[in-house]
């Protein structure tokens, strides 16, 4: 958390937390961190670019009360009240009262977290024999694991492709079939009618259908956890490999698509001619704990500061710093 907000300085955006489940965790003795509590660890007592919701609708368990508050930078809630002013709907006396006596008192939130505990108990219970989930220390949901590894469609679907079209299109393609079992009997050609506005529709579409089979033939309906397994499954090359194991599963990889490859020869972490070199010197250059997270940060930031066209090597903070005296466009190598 205290990350975030130093990245929220170096990057000028602003923290909007949502705390309205905060007061539902199993521990008595160790209630989460909020925003504002990390705020104040770092010496940061004005709350600057940071804001919390909080509302008794999970604290006391009374979703229809509709109260709650914001806190956090004074600057932002000003404006925040001016617009809450002017178009939010008033408050009824009988539910302001009832609202004041909710949030003065502290014991029925402890009674209430009892409650939370006991129903996760009796769920445990009932589930454990059919569904893997780990028990969670806060918040009142069961995050169970699902047959499908919905990255690595995404995945699959996301080759010349933006992420905004493949977040459009995947919703629409788990309602068809949402687990491999079930997937392996929709038509490709219903498939390929979901999958279209992703580009490279035929191969796409089929590229699920096949890969949902082998799933449920070879692997028990379970997406494989390692490489070799991975790199054997229809329309899944070595750089989709390494995103699932990255994202998917956790293990460290560097995942390197033509992007990468591009930035990184533009920073001069690399003079490989292939996106396998690449992946190689950027592994060579970086803690194999921060691959995952720096995969990600460099295809954000090229994105977003060091796109193929807004930057030519002389215009972003990294090229600029890195090469100062570059005085003509850079021209990266195509894989």
């Amino acid at each position: 958390m205290e990350q975030a907000i130093h990245l929220a300085d170096k990057y000028d955006f602003i923290i909007a937390s949502d705390e309205c489940y905060s007061e539902v965790y199993l521990d008595e003795q160790n209630p989460p961190v909020g925003l504002l509590e990390a705020c104040r660890h770092i010496g940061r007592d004005d709350y600057s670019r940071c804001v919390v919701f909080h509302s008794l609708s999970k604290r006391s368990n009374l979703p229809g009360l509709r109260s709650g508050f914001i806190a956090g930078d004074a600057s932002l809630i000003a404006g925040f009240l001016k617009y809450r002013t002017y178009h939010g709907s008033s408050m009824s006396l009988p539910v302001q009262k009832a609202s004041i006596a909710a949030w003065s008192d502290e014991d029925h939130t402890v009674k209430n977290r009892e409650l939370y505990r006991q129903k996760f108990s009796a769920v445990t219970q009932i589930l454990s024999d059919c569904m893997d989930f780990p028990e969670p220390n806060a918040s009142f949901y069961l995050w169970p694991k699902t047959p499908f590894n919905d990255i690595e469609v995404a995945v699959l679907l996301s080759a010349q492709c933006t992420d905004e079209r493949v977040n459009k299109v995947t919703p629409s393609l788990f309602k068809l079939a949402d687990n491999p079992y079930d997937m392996q009997h929709i038509p490709v050609e219903k498939i390929y009618k979901v999958v279209r506005p992703c580009g490279l529709a035929p191969q796409k579409s089929s590229a699920i259908s096949k890969l949902s089979t082998i799933l449920v033939e070879q692997f028990g309906g379970q997406v494989p956890n390692d490489f070799t397994s991975l790199e054997s499954l229809p329309g899944v090359g070595h750089k989709t490999a390494g995103v699932v194991m990255s994202q998917g599963f956790g293990y460290p990889a560097f995942p390197v698509d033509t992007h990468i490859h591009r930035l990184a020869q533009r920073w001069g972490l690399t003079k490989g001619k292939n996106v396998k070199q690449t992946e190689r010197d950027l592994k060579r250059l970086f803690p194999r704990d921060q691959w995952n997270a720096l995969h990600l940060q460099i295809i954000f930031y090229g994105r977003e500061y060091c796109s193929a066209r807004g930057c030519d090597g002389r215009v972003c903070d990294i090229c600029t710093t890195c090469y100062p005296n570059r005085k003509r466009p850079f021209i990266a190598h195509k894989p």
